[in-house]
């Protein structure tokens, strides 16, 4: 989660029941059913959480009140259904996330212009963790995402922007876009859209193998390169172009610096980029890392019609 931006926080297991309210929940849903303290010690302590979000919520609200445009967090814990009066509640474990307005990739924001968050980036964010967790499709089915019939639409959600989990038919539990009435209640002016994970469900599932790399023994070789594109190209694409090119021998790609103004044209400017070679079963001679190195030169020329100069 932190690798694709996303921050980790904690909140409160002891809640205000008032923040259920705001979600418009059902009347009959378990989720309205607390366990309440007998010593709480303030009012809106006074019952143990059911869900994650309300808390999340109440962070974001307040990132936005301190000038943080991009709020990403998640969080991992533990809600409570009761059961009976004589018996413990029932412990779930949930991972649940939020993320505000502008969307950022899994690079700094100077690599991709800020836009609007929308529910296929929550969806992203939830296969890549899946994936993460090596929660195979070839033992436990297909992962799906569906949009939901009308009676599985979250009270809190957007109906257009609503879609439930599932690995092989295990329901995991949902993503969506909060609606709007919903957010004004918790005082945010933001869009947000949130992840709901049944933690316990997932871990219940069959991984598959681990798969593991050797350690580098071989040195790396590092080559900088500068050059002028249109400015309407992010330094993201030429990152994921150079990623994507298939040559073994590169392990990394970063930005360096971007320059614009009375130096150069109007409408082009001037990137930097670092790209670090290297190979695990022999040294690195110049030659090679040069053939490699003009291979991705020409990629990156051919492809935006860029002009280079060696840093």
């Amino acid at each position: 989660m932190l690798s694709l931006g996303i921050s980790e926080t904690t909140t409160y297991c002891f809640t205000d029941p008032r923040l259920i309210d705001n979600l418009h929940l059902s009347s009959d849903d378990i989720r309205r059913r607390f366990v309440c303290l007998l010593n709480p010690l303030t009012k809106k302590q006074g019952v143990i959480r059911t869900l994650l979000l309300p808390g999340l919520l109440k962070r974001v609200k307040k990132d936005i009140e301190s000038q943080q445009s991009a709020v990403r967090l998640f969080e991992i814990g533990t809600v409570f259904h009761p059961v009976n009066e004589r018996s413990k509640p029932q412990e779930i474990i949930h991972i649940s996330g939020v993320l505000t307005d502008s969307r950022q990739s899994e690079d700094p924001v100077l690599y991709d212009p800020a836009y609007t968050i929308d529910i296929s980036d929550t969806q992203k964010v939830v296969e890549r963790l899946l994936d993460e967790l090596r929660v195979s499709e070839e033992i436990n089915g297909e992962i799906e995402f569906v949009h939901p019939a009308q009676e599985g639409v979250e009270n809190f959600c957007n109906p257009d922007y609503a879609l439930l989990v599932f690995a092989g038919g295990t329901f995991l539990g949902s993503i969506g876009k909060i609606d709007p009435e919903i957010l004004r209640s918790f005082s945010i002016k933001n869009e947000v859209c949130y992840f709901d994970l049944n933690f316990d469900a997932i871990c219940e599932l069959k991984t598959g193998v681990s798969r593991f790399s050797l350690l580098p023994v071989r040195p790396s070789a590092r080559r900088d390169i500068s050059l002028v594109v249109d400015q309407n190209v992010t330094e993201g694409q030429l990152l994921a172009t150079i990623q994507n090119s298939r040559e073994e021998l590169i392990r990394s790609a970063e930005i360096l610096d971007v320059f614009q103004g009375n130096m150069i044209d109007k409408g082009i400017k001037s990137v930097s980029v670092s790209i670090t070679y290297r190979s695990f079963t022999k040294a690195l001679t110049e030659k090679i890392v040069e053939n490699v190195h003009t291979k991705i030169v020409k990629l990156l020329t051919d492809k935006f019609g860029s002009s280079f100069r060696d840093a």
